[in-house]
C-alpha cells in the first residue's frame, strides 16, 4: 500500500504513527455512555456505600459526564478523585471504556 501526503510518499513507520481520525465535532459535546466493562471495573474498585444511593449506573454516568465535560479535546482519559476515567469513541460517540483506581 502506498500513501502520499502533500506529494510525499510515507514510509511504513510514518504510516504506523498516523493517529486515528478525529471524531465528528459533535461528539466532543455529546453525553458519554457507560460500557459494561466500565460498570464492572467500577463495581470492583468503588466502595458500595459511594454509589448505592443512586445505583452504580447512574452514579458512574454522572461522574463520566462531569469528567468528559472538563477533559481537553485531544485527551482520551482524565482523573477525578482517585479514579482515572478512560474514554473511547464508538461511531463518533464518547463511551466510558473503563475506570482505574489510582494508587495515592
Amino acid at each position: 500500500m502506498k500513501i502520499s501526503v502533500m506529494g510525499r510518499d510515507l514510509t511504513p513507520e510514518e504510516i504506523a504513527e498516523i493517529e486515528e481520525p478525529a471524531p465528528d465535532v459533535n461528539a466532543y459535546f455529546a453525553e458519554p455512555t457507560v460500557s459494561a466493562q466500565a460498570l464492572d471495573a467500577a463495581s470492583r474498585v468503588v466502595p458500595e456505600e459511594v454509589w448505592k444511593p443512586l445505583g452504580l449506573h447512574t452514579w458512574l454516568q454522572r461522574r463520566a459526564s462531569e469528567v468528559f465535560k472538563k477533559m481537553p479535546v485531544r485527551e482520551r482519559s482524565a482523573e477525578l478523585g482517585r479514579l482515572r476515567y478512560i474514554f473511547e469513541y464508538v461511531n463518533d460517540m464518547p463511551v466510558l471504556k473503563t475506570v482505574i483506581l489510582i494508587n495515592a
